[in-house]
């Protein structure tokens, strides 16, 4: 019995530290905490890389929205921007947008990445990459990630190639519903 309560104080004295160091950082002045932060130069040149890349506007205005903000995704957006884009996506001319591209697909397919891999796709092929370069790419990962591994890869690719009227029921829809077809 004095084991298990000598458990109980430890850990609710373990967890008592987080919350005095919440309130702590609660007691900040208002205005400090909802001013937008300062976005580095690195993650700014990754914006415009962001936009030489044909990346959505939508997209780069969301993640640069977050990037000002305080927080987890906050920061997660900030190191995003300025470390896989401003830094090692344009820190030298060594690979081309095409093969870097196709660097990082292959390395999607092969952490199954989907929703970042359907991403990255559509920015390759504004970028160079040809839908003809997807099948080598393929047929050398499959022996090395599995069948399975290449073949959600070989779906998340066909679903972006085809036509609506082609596109099988298995496929996400091109263009998401609007708000009134989404409730039908």
């Amino acid at each position: 019995m004095r084991v298990h309560l000598a458990i109980i104080t430890a850990s609710l004295s373990f967890l008592a530290l987080p919350a005095t160091a919440y309130a702590e950082s609660r007691t900040k002045p208002a205005d400090a905490a909802a001013a937008p932060v300062q976005l580095s130069e690195k993650a700014q040149h990754a914006l415009e890389i962001l936009r030489e890349m044909h990346a959505p506007e939508a997209s780069i205005a969301e993640t640069e929205r977050y990037a000002h903000q305080r927080g987890p995704l906050a920061m997660h957006a900030r190191d995003s921007l300025e470390f896989g884009y401003g830094h090692n996506w344009d820190n030298d001319d060594s690979l081309s947008r095409r093969e870097k591209h196709l660097i990082l697909i292959a390395a999607l397919i092969a952490t199954e990445r989907g929703h970042e891999l359907e991403a990255h796709l559509k920015l390759a092929l504004s970028n160079g990459v040809k839908v003809e370069d997807f099948e080598p790419m393929l047929a050398l990962l499959t022996p090395f990630l599995g069948l399975p591994v290449a073949s959600n890869a070989a779906g998340k690719m066909h679903c972006l190639m085809v036509s609506d009227a082609e596109r099988p029921a298995w496929c996400p829809p091109a263009t998401p519903p609007t708000a009134a077809e989404s409730k039908n």
